[in-house]
């Protein structure tokens, strides 16, 4: 008599008639079977690896009939709970399991307990090897890896050419793009949001100004974590996946480097300046803008000394050169290197090409640098026979000429 084995456990049968009886609850929804009530209660606690059930022995999903359907069994064992369990999850969305900390629900008893180490305990015990993630489930760091690491996308649109890690982000990208739902609507604007999480989202940040994600290194804080994220990324990893083709440019975002080529090979700034004119590639930027060069507002301190800056950037390029002496600018005609491009390229013109861009208005006085014309100018025009001083040239002359020389 023939031999049937569980391609997923140890369980055997022999006989056809057996065969039928241990898989004879069939969906009917779709081609889903359940097996019989003693065999498997709870599917997870079966499975093994795959060389367990590798065998000579015919697996027992291919000797099943294609015709085989549920109804050829008694009533009694077609209301198998495994049978019920399974239109209830994937057929009906009915969520028997509840969180008792929370209004948290699942249709399975593994997405709860996940729920709750990750949640309310804050357990991640999967790292991964290349950067500072962690993940409560094996299954969450494998997508990690692989859209994050190696840029696998499995799952994709069948209306575009989207691709995606989850089949989730699949099922919010067709949602939102092809089919335009908004389903929650914001109470205090017009802001619609796909999910209730990401209404609340918009509710924190737009309306409440709430900035619950805060850097372990430094001051800043976000309302969203994927900010959080970038922000480590960029100013204390340093990491820059994303390179320009045009120059030697490095970013953390795809975003930024599109706004890189805008700004610098294209030249296109759509965000303007009403008190002087600046334009900017980002509505960011110019809001950057008007704090430090029309307020003077400096949020940004360093954790060393007292010195204050405007900008982020600002600030870990005083950290760089003053904390840590980083000099990554090196010049290609003498052995002078700076932390700052711009230092760089001032030591250059001064230096090298002899060319002056900044020019006192009182005065032919010329500099290659900002900080000297700024000098002068506090210094102003001394008069060489008496205290007097004046911003103008014209006015020392004019002060010598008729006090010193009665012309």
């Amino acid at each position: 008599m023939t031999k049937y084995k569980c391609s997923y456990c140890y369980f055997e049968i022999t006989g056809i008639t057996n065969l039928k009886q241990y898989k004879n609850h069939k969906c009917s929804y779709c081609d889903y079977r359940a097996p019989k009530r003693d065999h498997i209660k709870n599917p997870e606690d079966f499975l093994k690896n795959e060389d367990v059930c590798t065998s000579q022995e015919q697996k027992i999903e291919d000797a099943l009939p294609k015709n085989h359907k549920h109804n050829l069994f008694d009533s009694s064992t077609s209301r198998n709970s495994h049978l019920t369990d399974h239109v209830n999850r994937i057929h009906l969305n009915i969520k028997n399991y509840k969180c008792n900390y929370c209004d948290y629900q699942a249709t399975h008893r593994g997405n709860l307990n996940q729920h709750i180490k990750s949640i309310h305990l804050g357990l991640k015990q999967y790292k991964c090897n290349q950067c500072d993630y962690q993940a409560t489930a094996k299954s969450v760091l494998t997508r990690h890896v692989n859209g994050v690491h190696l840029g696998i996308k499995k799952h994709k649109c069948t209306h575009c050419d989207y691709q995606a890690t989850e089949r989730s982000c699949i099922k919010k990208h067709i949602n939102k793009v092809h089919l335009g739902l908004r389903i929650h609507k914001c109470s205090h604007c017009d802001h619609q949001a796909l999910e209730k999480g990401h209404l609340n989202q918009h509710i924190k940040n737009v309306h409440l100004g709430i900035k619950e994600n805060k850097c372990t290194q430094c001051d800043y804080q976000t309302t969203a974590k994927g900010d959080l994220t970038r922000h480590i990324k960029s100013v204390h990893l340093g990491i820059k996946n994303h390179k320009c083709t045009q120059c030697d440019y490095q970013a953390t975002e795809r975003s930024s480097l599109k706004r890189h080529i805008n700004s610098v090979h294209l030249g296109i700034r759509n965000h303007k300046c009403n008190d002087c004119g600046h334009q900017a590639t980002t509505k960011s930027n110019l809001k950057e803008h008007i704090s430090s060069v029309h307020l003077g507002i400096k949020n940004h301190k360093c954790s060393h000394c007292d010195y204050k800056a405007t900008t982020n950037s600002n600030l870990k390029k005083h950290i760089d050169s003053v904390h840590l002496s980083i000099k990554n600018h090196k010049c290609n005609r003498s052995d002078y290197q700076s932390a700052q491009k711009c230092d760089l390229k001032n030591h250059l013109n001064s230096k090298h090409f002899g060319i002056k861009h900044h020019k006192c208005s009182h005065c032919d006085y010329q500099t290659t640098e900002s900080s000297n014309l700024k000098k002068h100018i506090d210094r102003n025009h001394k008069c060489r026979y008496c205290d007097y001083q004046v911003t103008e040239k014209s006015y020392l002359k004019n002060h010598i000429n008729s006090v010193h020389f009665n012309i």
